[in-house]
């Protein structure tokens, strides 16, 4: 049987998703940086477990197009060749500078902003860590450390996608606040695309209902009645959870958006249906959802009982 992967070689897994990711949003530099922190993992625990070598490789070459974007590139061109040819001492050596050009190009005060957000981030996982553990918190309490987080960037000038634990700590707080109103009697309000109900929403619907769970959904409405805003208003105001059915019209949708970001803006809980595959906005990317085919999964955890689903989808 395999053995379980470090917590260094998750890392190391961690950072490589995030520079890719970082990388499509031509964020170049955070990328850059990202592949020289997990490359440091390597160097530092000498890790040698099956398959590290394409790890590096495709660290070396992320990096290196990073940097061809920023037009810093020799280093890298230079190590990922002496890798390639099983140099591994003469590459390390190339990281090692690259790494230290980067460091330099940044400067001290960048790297002391750093630090303060990840101090920030540190105390968070602190209380974090004591409310999973099982210390009494309130939902204004859980509220307060997600905005922290999200302000973090703007208050600091640091780059919102620079750590990794931002990311994660955010996502536990998603399902701590999950855990939390999934406990209370309250309706689920249908955030969906009206030519996506009878594929999707109505299935959904027959499951609830099944399951004993209270929801909200305007099919009954006039769209653009007199009535019809006035009632989703109220809605969005009464419900503390919503199920968003995601596809890619009900994304364009402005009536879906409008619904999706009053929960957002006003921290209820939103749990993505992944009815056709589709690139979550920005604002949903750390939430996690559910692919139309564990819909009982989703049923599960709206009666506070399931697991979480996954994060970060994209097309």
């Amino acid at each position: 049987m395999a053995s379980e992967p470090t917590a260094e070689i998750l890392s190391v897994r961690r950072k490589l998703n995030e520079a890719h990711s970082t990388y499509r949003r031509a964020m170049y530099e955070r990328c850059a940086a990202l592949c020289s922190e997990a490359l440091e993992i390597i160097v530092q625990h000498d890790l040698h477990p099956p398959g590290i070598g394409d790890f590096i490789i495709t660290l070396f070459t992320l990096r290196q197009d990073a940097q061809r974007k920023l037009g810093r590139n020799h280093y890298f061109h230079t190590g990922l060749k002496l890798l390639r040819e099983g140099n591994w001492d003469g590459a390390k050596v190339n990281f090692e500078v690259m790494k230290n050009t980067f460091m330099d190009d940044l400067g001290s005060d960048h790297t002391e902003r750093i630090e303060k957000a990840r101090r920030i981030e540190s105390e968070i996982r602190s209380k974090i860590n004591e409310i999973l553990s099982g210390r009494p918190a309130t939902l204004e309490e859980i509220d307060e450390f997600e905005q922290i987080l999200r302000k973090l960037p703007s208050e600091i000038d640091v780059d919102a996608s620079y750590s990794m634990e931002s990311n994660i700590l955010l996502q536990e707080i998603a399902r701590i606040r999950l855990n939390r109103v999934c406990q209370e009697e309250s309706k689920v309000f249908i955030s969906y695309k009206r030519t996506d109900w009878d594929r999707y929403v109505l299935p959904l619907i027959q499951k609830l209902e099944a399951a004993d769970i209270s929801y909200w959904v305007d099919q009954y409405l006039i769209e653009g009645g007199d009535d019809w805003l006035d009632e989703i208003n109220d809605a969005l105001r009464d419900c503390d959870k919503m199920v968003l059915c995601v596809s890619p019209e009900s994304l364009q949708s402005r009536h879906v958006r409008m619904e999706y970001r009053y929960f957002f803006n006003n921290s209820k809980v939103i749990l993505p249906l992944m009815c056709q595959s589709t690139a979550l906005p920005a604002e949903l990317q750390v939430i996690q959802y559910f692919e139309f085919t564990d819909i009982e999964k989703l049923v599960e955890v709206l009666k506070g009982n399931g697991s979480s689903g996954s994060v970060g989808h994209s097309a």
